[in-house]
């Protein structure tokens, strides 16, 4: 079972992903989640994405690692929460 620690996400929707979750997401709580816990809307979603643009000129760069590698801290977060809610070990 899943359980309120406090801690939130930040996570930002673009426009294109607007209606996702309800698309895609379970109709009703997981059996075993408050029907009322604040983050149900997210505890529903059937799949989470996390993506961070990159120029062209930015992946022809020798630097790209570097950049790839930054984009990938950005993104732990998510992968992080998305882990413990799961009951996994980051």
């Amino acid at each position: 079972m899943y359980t309120d620690t406090g801690q939130s996400v930040n996570m930002r929707y673009s426009p294109a992903r607007r209606g996702y979750g309800a698309m895609f997401g379970l109709m009703r709580p997981p059996r075993g989640f408050d029907p009322n816990h604040r983050f149900i809307g997210d505890i529903k979603r059937k799949d989470f994405v996390a993506s961070v643009g990159l120029t062209e000129a930015q992946v022809c760069s020798t630097r790209f690692m570097w950049d790839f590698a930054a984009a990938c801290r950005a993104m732990l977060p998510l992968v992080e929460f998305t882990t413990r809610a799961l009951g996994l070990q980051p």
